[in-house]
């Protein structure tokens, strides 16, 4: 049977509109559901009871030795893990284990994973235990090694941390190697190296002499991306490294550098050579080491040109012999009064005596 619907209203009244016969059956169907979800709802001690945090164990037998070492979840939103024993996809239903290209089992097997970073552009890196860095490509689902510097080491470094700065390069954490930075557009990687002595200065003068191999200038581009990165920073400066002749602008340069950085800490150390002076005065014939006077004078000619808002600063390390400990700049004056007591009056100073300097 044919239905024809016939439009009746009454007489001098205006015919409702289309939206107005759609806004009254939507409200008849809403005020329906309503009712039909409170006539179904459940007693209040069963929302209760669904409303209880619940731990569930999943991925029981199916993760490589069940120990998840680290995890993290990408931009497409799926979980990995790193096990012991490999890197683990995680879909929200099934676990899947991701190898590396290789032509066996074994070589596709990434061992121990230390670290994750998904990253902006949609892919994952991994830190591993002796394969070092890796990563994960979404669009092809494969996992490739990048390559470190690795010194002539024996096999990959280990990868303990990994973080993007915001020009999208990789800074990589290493047992052994130190920090490393990969510029994920052109492949390079960086390398922030250590003198044989340790330690942070600014000084380029005493910076060749002691054959560091690095610059002001590098040194202050490295401190500014980590901070870009949100990296904490720490910078370490040896009292006295400079010797005699350069004490004045190692200490002024070594103020600038930290003033134009603004590092998160601050720490001195009297320069010490446990292994003997010969290989460093090889290269820096000049230095002669300074007296306990003259590394007090070294140290309030730096804090005098510090210029830092909220750095944590510390001079507490064995070989000094005065321990100092403060915010700068909120105790500047506070540790400059400390110092200028040790110049004038070191027996009131209370010093760490001779003996109980580790050096």
């Amino acid at each position: 049977m044919a239905y024809r619907t016939v439009p009746v209203h009454l007489p001098g009244s205006v015919p409702p509109t289309p939206a107005q016969v759609l806004r009254l059956l939507l409200g008849t169907v809403l005020l329906w559901l309503a009712s039909t979800a409170a006539a179904a709802a459940p007693a209040p001690d069963v929302i209760d009871a669904l409303g209880e945090p619940r731990i569930e164990s999943v991925g029981l037998g199916l993760i490589p030795r069940n120990v998840a070492s680290v995890i993290a979840m990408d931009r497409a939103g799926f979980m990995w893990i790193g096990t012991g024993d490999g890197l683990v996809r995680y879909d929200g239903h099934k676990f899947r284990p991701q190898g590396r290209v290789g032509k066996d089992v074994l070589s596709q097997n990434l061992g121990l994973v230390r670290a994750l970073l998904p990253t902006l552009d949609g892919r994952l890196w991994i830190g591993t235990e002796s394969d070092g860095l890796a990563v994960y490509d979404p669009l092809t689902e494969t996992v490739e090694l990048r390559p470190l510097i690795d010194n002539g080491a024996a096999g990959a470094p280990t990868v303990r941390a990994l973080a993007e700065d915001r020009d999208g390069a990789i800074w990589v954490g290493t047992m052994g190697q130190g920090l490393q930075r990969l510029d994920t557009s052109t492949g390079r990687v960086m390398q922030l190296r250590r003198s044989s002595v340790d330690g942070g200065l600014g000084d380029d003068r005493v910076l060749a002499a002691v054959n560091k191999g690095e610059t002001f200038e590098t040194t202050r581009e490295a401190l500014d991306k980590l901070g870009a990165a949100g990296i904490t920073r720490s910078v370490m400066i040896l009292n006295g490294l400079g010797g005699k002749v350069h004490s004045r602008q190692h200490a002024d340069n070594s103020a600038r550098l930290a003033n134009a950085t603004q590092p998160e800490y601050l720490a001195t150390l009297v320069v010490s050579f446990p292994m003997g002076e010969q290989r460093f005065r090889a290269g820096f014939p000049e230095w002669e080491p300074l007296s306990q006077h003259e590394l007090f004078v070294e140290t309030e000619q730096l804090l005098s040109a510090l210029e830092l808002k909220r750095t944590v600063f510390r001079s507490d390390h064995a070989s000094n012999y005065l321990v100092l400990k403060g915010t700068l700049g909120a105790d500047k004056a506070r540790l400059l009064a400390q110092v200028r007591q040790a110049i004038e009056a070191p027996e009131q100073a209370h010093l760490r005596p001779a003996w109980a300097r580790g050096l």
